[in-house]
């Protein structure tokens, strides 16, 4: 059994060799290189770009093709590489060499790899801002219940290649005004995002965000602006377009729950009343627009 296996290695490598004169590029992050034909026994992966000598006769309903690695042979899908007699996108590369493939055991090596000058996003986030009950108690000590809300906010976001996580941090400034009060929340938060189902057109993520802000005002007409503090979290979820392409948009939702610190009770022009105010929260409908540095 073992002569005849070895006989039909040799002959398979010598057909290889001789009769396929064609060249591939890899063209996805990592192509597996497979031992057998019913590709259940993975030898090692070759990343995106390398160059690599296969068979012109494609197996398993052109499938796979056969690939020769320093003296070895083994099968790599089609779909993994471009023939550069048809597609010439890829710039030359070195000759694959043994040392060059990454064996399974340091699969979770590579996974690791991930380096801050990649993968990183410059988000630009506009959003309705509905303020809760509770954070409207100096504009609703006016008499008057209407009011226009806000969020606009900067954000860098690094996301891991190979993980289902991404993080970063900017600045949001919510704007919340009436008819005689005007609030300016600007803040700084750090955010997490959780991608649990990503596709080549869309992903859907969670988020969590903490905020923290020194400059809170809360102005009243003509009785001037009273000023404080704010920490508190975010969390939401989104849908995001092209999460991986240059340029993407997501939309989203999300509840901002914020703690005022420091500021004294509001008084307005109106009836003279006033009003304390310690929360600052509400719901966010927001879409993001996306560009990769």
């Amino acid at each position: 059994m073992y002569k005849a296996l070895l006989i039909f290695t040799t002959y398979t490598f010598f057909s290889l060799c001789v009769s396929a004169a064609q060249l591939a590029t890899v063209k996805v992050n990592r192509a597996v290189i497979y031992g057998d034909m019913a590709m259940k026994v993975p030898l090692g992966y070759v990343k995106k770009g390398k160059k690599l000598q296969v068979g012109e006769v494609k197996r398993k309903r052109g499938r796979i093709l056969p690939v020769a690695i320093n003296g070895r042979v083994g099968w790599i899908k089609t779909n993994d590489i471009v023939l550069d007699d048809e597609v010439r996108e890829f710039e030359a590369g070195p000759k694959v060499f043994e040392h060059e493939i990454l064996t399974a055991d340091r699969e979770a090596e590579e996974e690791r790899y991930d380096p801050m000058s990649e993968n990183n996003y410059i988000m630009l986030r506009m959003g309705n801002f509905s303020a809760s009950e509770e954070s409207l108690n100096v504009v609703n000590s006016t008499g008057s219940s209407s009011y226009t809300a806000s969020m606009m906010s900067l954000y860098f976001e690094h996301r891991h290649p190979y993980k289902s996580y991404a993080w970063g941090a900017g600045l949001d400034y919510y704007k919340l005004e009436s008819d005689l009060i005007t609030y300016q929340v600007p803040t700084l938060k750090g955010q997490v995002n959780y991608i649990p189902f990503k596709f080549k057109f869309i992903s859907f993520e969670a988020f969590g965000a903490f905020h923290i802000s020194s400059d809170v005002k809360v102005k009243s007409a003509g009785l001037g602006t009273n000023s404080g503090v704010m920490y508190g979290l975010e969390y939401g979820a989104l849908a995001r377009l092209f999460p991986d392409s240059k340029i993407g948009a997501s939309a989203g939702l999300s509840i901002l729950e914020g703690n005022l610190r420091n500021i004294e009770a509001v008084e307005n022009t109106n009836n003279f009343n006033s009003a304390v105010i310690s929360k600052f929260s509400g719901t966010t409908l927001f879409i993001n627009i996306h560009y990769k540095i």
